[in-house]
């Protein structure tokens, strides 16, 4: 039996949902064999680009960097990580 792979979506797409550029989010890492979130982090949407988007992540140390999500995590149907995007 094959994976299925993750199909992505588009930028349109993504802003139906509600991101765009400013708006924070929840980004959580799971463990896929225990099912518990091993790491939360949070992050700000910086750029929309055709088939992803750019995020400045900040660190429980503070430290900041630029990280690039795949819009199908927004759709949190992937087992190992998940996005919230905050209100």
């Amino acid at each position: 039996m094959r994976a299925v792979e993750p199909v992505n979506m588009t930028r349109s797409e993504a802003e139906r949902i509600g991101l765009r550029p400013g708006k924070t989010f929840d980004h959580f890492i799971i463990n896929q064999t225990t099912g518990k979130i091993e790491e939360k982090r949070r992050g700000r949407v910086t750029g929309l680009y055709k088939n992803f988007f750019t995020a400045m992540i900040e660190t429980r140390k503070g430290k900041e960097f630029k990280e690039c999500f795949p819009y199908y995590l927004l759709r949190n149907s992937d087992k190992s990580e998940r996005i919230y995007i905050r209100e």
